[in-house]
């Protein structure tokens, strides 16, 4: 790939001008279409200020309006970082304070405290009247040009700030294309969150591919899938779950992308069953999405500019084009700057603990959720993996309890189609698991935790209990 990187928005544009490039519950755009909105809205945020390498903090949900925001902050050279909306208050203080912002997007501009504010309905309004004037300058991005921030899921403390350039994102988006087919008239629904490197990834890979984007509702997955005529989705086990539950026979489904963790394999296989395509995936955000990926039919393979290894610890360690730039940190002291931890190989550690048998990647979990319990080690990811073996149960996250006698205790949050007593989740788990490893209570799952929910703050909310 050349220094200089095309824009993957301009090229669609020019190769298929008149197909459905993006799909809403209300309007649909063609690629042509999009390239207008984009330098309208560039043009609009050039009379603002907003200036190359500015860094620009967006707390908008999944929508149409923060969809064209970060093609066209790629598209002038500022850095573009999506922060999920739902974050409390004193979160988005703090990650702005880190992230050291010029300019905001948000409906609460003081939670946010940046000097300057763009307005959401201006945005709005702009891509209501894209202007008739085209520029059709090609477009390219520098490679090593930083162009926007991912938010890490961190296990402790606030989300490590990932940057990206341009070109990351277009390798990794080439190796996913390689791999799982995607062609003009697909349909890929943005089932994650563009604040996700999953959801960004999507992004690219119809741009690359021309296939359509669809922006459904993101409140019901099997309804989205139907009424937009969904070939290709992103999911987690648990939705997947769902999805076959519900048995349904309309689904235009051809591939649906497994990841998030441990999938188990009688759920692939009754996917299989029905037809449905499940890439399983193992992926992180440092590396712009997929890594290694399984078929359907289950031999696993290492996408292309990535490379993988299991060291001695048996922790994974990646590297390859899609690498990210590294994670943005400031201090009092100095002002901003990347920091790339890899090792003296060039490896970066993933902290996630694996093993392949054959060619296929298991994933045992992360290394720092691991705790001693009485003096054995814990990895809750295992406990779960069983759990989620059980008839009737749709999801669960196991979390360290502290306990006078043992230091530590594993339970669980547990949700399940019938009440399931802790004498018979035990009972369960006696086959497979030794009695310290077994969940010493079990507690309800609330609506509000999520796909993903974070460990560190249930096992906080137990201290309450």
């Amino acid at each position: 790939m050349k220094h200089n990187i095309p824009c993957l928005l301009q090229s669609a544009s020019k190769k298929h001008p008149n197909e459905i490039a993006l799909i809403t519950d209300n309007e649909s755009l063609t690629f042509l279409d999009l390239e207008h909105q984009v330098q309208s809205l560039a043009l609009y945020f050039k009379k603002l200020g907003v200036q190359k390498n500015d860094r620009v903090i967006i707390t908008l949900p999944n929508n149409l309006s923060l969809l064209i925001t970060i093609l066209t902050l790629f598209r002038m050279g500022a850095w573009s970082c999506p922060v999920n909306p739902k974050f409390p208050e004193k979160s988005l203080k703090q990650i702005t304070k880190s992230l050291e912002p010029h300019w905001s997007i948000t409906s609460c501009p003081t939670t946010l405290n940046t000097a300057k504010n763009i307005d959401i309905n201006a945005i709005k309004n702009c891509l209501l009247k894209p202007c008739k004037e085209f520029d059709a300058t090609p477009i390219s991005y520098p490679a090593s040009r930083p162009c926007n921030v991912v938010l890490t899921s961190g296990t402790s403390g606030l989300p490590k700030a990932a940057v990206f350039s341009y070109q990351q994102h277009v390798y990794s988006a080439i190796a996913a294309n390689a791999l799982i087919p995607l062609a003009v008239n697909d349909r890929n629904l943005i089932s994650l969150p563009l604040f996700h490197i999953g959801g960004l990834a999507i992004i690219f890979r119809c741009l690359l591919s021309g296939a359509t984007l669809v922006l459904g509702q993101n409140k019901n997955l099997t309804v989205d899938l139907i009424q937009f005529k969904i070939t290709h989705t992103s999911m987690v086990a648990t939705q997947l779950r769902r999805l076959l539950k519900q048995n349904n026979t309309n689904l235009s489904l051809k591939h649906a992308l497994i990841g998030g963790g441990p999938v188990d394999e009688q759920l692939l296989n009754e996917a299989t069953k029905r037809g449905l395509n499940c890439w399983q995936t193992y992926g992180l955000t440092e590396m712009s999405s997929q890594v290694y990926t399984h078929t359907p039919s289950g031999h696993g393979q290492r996408l292309l500019h990535s490379e993988i290894m299991i060291n001695d610890q048996q922790e994974i360690c990646v590297k390859g084009k899609t690498l990210f730039l590294g994670y943005y940190e400031s201090s009092q002291q100095s002002s901003g700057h990347l920091r790339l931890p890899i090792n003296k190989n060039g490896w970066f550690e993933t902290k996630d603990l694996g093993r392949f048998n054959g060619d296929k990647l298991e994933i045992m979990g992360r290394r720092d959720n691991q705790f001693i319990s009485g003096g054995e080690n814990i990895q809750p990811e295992e406990i779960e993996y069983f759990v989620n073996k059980i008839q009737g149960v749709t999801q669960c996250i196991v979390v360290a309890q502290k306990d006078i006698e043992y230091g530590l205790r594993p339970v669980i949050f547990l949700e399940s189609e019938e009440p399931i007593s802790l004498n018979n989740l035990q009972n369960h788990l006696k086959p497979y698991l030794p009695s310290f490893k077994r969940p010493k209570a079990i507690f309800p799952w609330k609506e509000g935790y999520g796909m993903k929910p974070s460990r560190k703050l249930l096992a906080l909310q137990l201290l309450t209990k």
